[in-house]
């Protein structure tokens, strides 16, 4: 049941996930957590509010409101700290979060990364939060490193690179107008991401850039148009005009 290479933290870990996926399956009840969408029953005008779901069904008692994305992330492990059966180190992202290289940048360390990470999963359940468990299963291993400039995947060297506080990018077509081309770190993020499961699940190695490219900005645009709508502080954030999500369900 336990490899032998396992210390007695770790066999302690799995035996206590066990034992909550046994109570979860006794009592029958399916715990999920999202980011309610605007006039969606329960949410609040102007603010971000996270809910919890049983089995499909809104908890009256498990909504917890934010100004933002980033002030949400600043209260999430207090938030989590008091669910039960909700280990951080037992969710999907947490594995992919001790991937980033430590360099000493104070902008992030491996929890922000680990609670942006659940930001996208509960602003995305139906797409990225899939993406983000398909990694994990792969069991492939990926490098993640932060940089100055634009956030990247490398399909050769299994890297992704991302730029924890990048806001704007330099617009390819200028004729677009320069709101289409505000970045964000999240989008950049889920950008990536999606890059990193076509070349762990889909042999990405062996795509051309047209192909790529799609994929990521498939990821681009969904990202750009839930965060436009669900954070009261991105109205700013649009899709590229002339440009259309092209991924469907995973």
């Amino acid at each position: 049941m336990y490899s032998d290479a396992m210390g007695p933290t770790t066999r302690l870990r799995f035996r206590a996930a066990r034992i909550a996926s046994r109570r979860t399956e006794v009592s029958g009840n399916w715990v999920t957590y999202r980011f309610l969408h605007p006039d969606e029953p329960g949410c609040v005008t102007d603010k971000l509010r996270l809910a919890r779901f049983v089995d499909g069904h809104l908890c009256e008692g498990g909504m917890w409101d934010s100004y933002s994305f980033e002030h949400w992330r600043c209260w999430a492990a207090s938030i989590f700290s008091r669910e039960m059966g909700w280990p951080a180190w037992n969710q999907p992202g947490w594995q992919i979060s001790r991937w980033l290289f430590d360099d000493g940048i104070r902008e992030c360390d491996r929890d922000y990364l680990f609670w942006s990470i659940q930001a996208l999963r509960f602003a995305d359940p139906e797409i990225t939060d899939k993406e983000i468990r398909m990694i994990e299963r792969s069991g492939k291993t990926a490098r993640i490193c932060l940089t100055q400039g634009c956030s990247d995947y490398d399909y050769c060297e299994n890297t992704l690179y991302w730029n924890p506080v990048e806001t704007e990018r330099v617009p390819v077509d200028k004729l677009r107008g320069e709101q289409w081309f505000r970045a964000d770190p999240l989008i950049a993020l889920a950008r990536q991401l999606s890059h990193m499961r076509h070349d762990f699940c889909d042999n990405g190695d062996a795509s051309d850039g047209h192909e790529r490219d799609m994929i990521a900005v498939s990821a681009e645009l969904r990202m750009r148009d839930i965060l436009s709508r669900k954070d009261p502080t991105r109205p700013c954030i649009r899709p590229t005009p002339g440009r259309q999500e092209t991924r469907g369900t995973l």
